[in-house]
C-alpha cells in the first residue's frame, strides 16, 4: 500500500515483497530444451513419404514473384 500511495520506492517494495514469507521469489526456474523441427516426425518415414510430404509443405507456400 505504501507503493501505490507513492510513500515507498519500487526497490524498497520489491524487497519487502520477497522478504515477507509470502511466497513471492526471485528465483526463475528455466528449462532449455531443443528447438522442435517441423520435419522431425518424419524420421519413421520411408524416402518416398518424405519427398511426398515436402512437396506437400513446398506447394502450400505462397508464390513470390
Amino acid at each position: 500500500m505504501a507503493a501505490d500511495s507513492g510513500a515507498a520506492s519500487e526497490a524498497m517494495s520489491i524487497f519487502v515483497l520477497l522478504n515477507s514469507s509470502m511466497v513471492f521469489s526471485n528465483r526463475h526456474d528455466v528449462e532449455i530444451t531443443q528447438p522442435r523441427n517441423p520435419l522431425d516426425p518424419m524420421d519413421g518415414m520411408t524416402p518416398e513419404e518424405r519427398w511426398k510430404s515436402i512437396d506437400a509443405i513446398v506447394a502450400a507456400l505462397p508464390d513470390v514473384e
